[in-house]
Parts: C-alpha cells; structure tokens; sequence
C-alpha cells in the first residue's frame, strides 16, 4: 500500500488481506498465499534501519508528459528516498 499525502496508511483493528505469492500480471495466482494483518511494530528505514514513526514526503514538478508531479517519500532520519508516487 502506498502511503498518499493526507490518507490514512493504517487498516481498520479487524482488517486482514490474503496475497498471493508469485501473481502475473494477471493478477493469476502461480504459488502459496500468504495473509497480511495488521502490525503495531514500525517499519524501519532500508538504509539507516531506523524505526519509522513518520515519513516526510515532497512534492517535485513533473516534466511536460503525462506526470504533473512527482511525491518523494523519505526517512526523516537519513534523507534517503524510500519510494515515489506520480500524478
């Protein structure tokens, strides 16, 4: 799940999802599944393995395509970007 400036990331205290492991992009499923919960731990930081409370985000102006701008995720830690969303 992307986190989404102004949306909250978390599930609901009951929420669960079931992946399938090794699905096409057919969204056919090829091997085992696996369920997903909820988890009060934080993630940490792939780069500086930092425990992450928040993630700072920054929205950059796109080029003249398709993207209007681009939002960059980063560890308010170690700066690193942790991922990327366009619009």
């Amino acid at each position: 799940m992307a986190l989404v400036p102004g949306r909250s990331s978390r599930y609901s205290a009951n929420a669960q999802r079931t992946v399938a492991l090794g699905a096409n992009c057919k969204g056919e499923t090829m091997g085992e599944k696996i369920r997903l919960e909820e988890s009060e731990l934080p993630p940490s930081c792939p780069h500086c393995k930092t425990s992450l409370r928040k993630i700072h985000w920054h929205k950059v102006q796109g080029g003249p395509g398709l993207v209007n701008y681009i939002v960059l995720m980063s560890c308010p830690h170690c700066r690193n970007v942790l991922g990327t969303l366009g619009s």
